[in-house]
């Protein structure tokens, strides 16, 4: 293990016991000082931003120093070239990431649901941030755009969604599946019935063949061929699955089925599953396809923590909480992948 990855895990270690104490007080803290309590898991973050090595890192180096045009996404070329053109270095591109992706989703939690910022940003720490700010750069960029999207209307949510299909067109996936799950949320049952079939219906098609797709990208073909790290097999993992099945287990427990299909969270969970099996022949599409999806996942860990405060008396409250939590350093501890990315960084 490098110090890299023992400072990483200190800091996690550091931020799940500040949750477990968040948790047993009874007084709501205020956003600006759970913030403060963040200050820590930010600088971490922020350096490790900054790093040389690492997944990819070579490719982005390369297009930011030799080729922009290397990036085939025209708004994140745009942005390599402005800061090439101010001679900055290497580094503050992706400090500057960092930091407009750590503000983001400091301030869509805030907005959302203030009383858990910090647990909410404890989380894509701990979890979405490792298979995309580490991983996937310009995928979690693009996230960032679109969650200011969210916190917008009209013109500028336009405006916000076209900077992320700019940055990675990826995100074209997420878009378009929170706003049918958004609609479809606030149907009549005989209607959700009716579109979750047609949703069934899709995903047994990209089962059959992802190929029907070339006419969207054609690196979906490269894709589909490519060797590296298994990333055109079959899916031999299932982890990420099992994860959001046992999150909705736990939701189902806590607050029943009424109105379970009303809510945003736990469906953007389901089409999440339903996206990964549909995808699972071809393992870069199912794990990157899914996992955007799933972005939204720790606001469903905060809906169970949340409903289980206002329902049960504080032990019962107490030991959902902890079995959740718990849960999620289980899964986090034993992704092996998320280890190895960690473990390459370097600088």
């Amino acid at each position: 293990m490098s110090s890299i990855t023992f400072t990483y895990y200190l800091t996690l270690f550091y931020a799940f016991t500040v949750i477990v104490f968040l948790q047993f007080g009874n007084k709501r803290i205020r956003v600006a000082d759970q913030v403060f309590l963040l200050l820590p898991v930010i600088i971490v973050y922020l350096v490790l931003m900054c790093r040389r090595g690492g997944v990819d890192m070579v490719n982005y180096i390369y297009a930011y120093e030799i080729e922009p045009t290397d990036i085939p996404d025209l708004i994140f070329q745009g942005y390599y070239k402005l800061l090439k053109g101010l001679d900055l270095p290497f580094f503050i591109s992706t400090f500057i990431i960092g930091l407009v992706n750590s503000c983001t989703i400091i301030f869509f939690a805030r907005n959302k649901v203030p009383r858990y910022t910090f647990l909410v940003f404890v989380i894509f720490f701990a979890h979405l941030i490792v298979v995309r700010d580490f991983a996937q750069m310009r995928i979690s960029f693009a996230f960032s755009f679109f969650l200011l999207a969210l916190m917008n209307k009209k013109a500028l949510r336009f405006i916000f969604i076209v900077i992320a299909i700019g940055i990675h067109k990826s995100i074209i996936v997420l878009i378009l599946v929170y706003f049918f799950t958004e609609f479809y949320v606030r149907q009549t049952q005989s209607t959700k019935r009716m579109l979750f079939l047609l949703s069934l219906s899709g995903g047994v098609l990209l089962y059959a063949g992802i190929e029907y797709l070339l006419f969207l990208d054609p690196r979906i073909e490269i894709y589909l061929s490519w060797d590296k790290d298994g990333y055109g097999n079959t899916v031999s993992s299932y982890g990420s699955v099992l994860f959001q099945i046992l999150l909705l287990l736990v939701y189902f427990g806590v607050a029943g089925f009424k109105g379970w299909s009303s809510n945003i969270y736990l469906m953007l969970t389901v089409f999440g599953i339903l996206a990964f099996i549909a995808l699972s022949p071809t393992a870069i599409f199912a794990f990157r396809l899914s996992n955007l999806v799933w972005s939204f996942y720790p606001f469903l860990v905060l809906d169970i923590i949340e409903r289980s405060r206002s329902k049960f008396i504080k032990p019962v409250h107490y030991t959902i909480t902890m079995t959740t939590i718990v849960m999620l350093i289980i899964f986090i501890v034993n992704r092996p992948g998320s280890f190895r990315i960690i473990n390459s960084i370097q600088f």
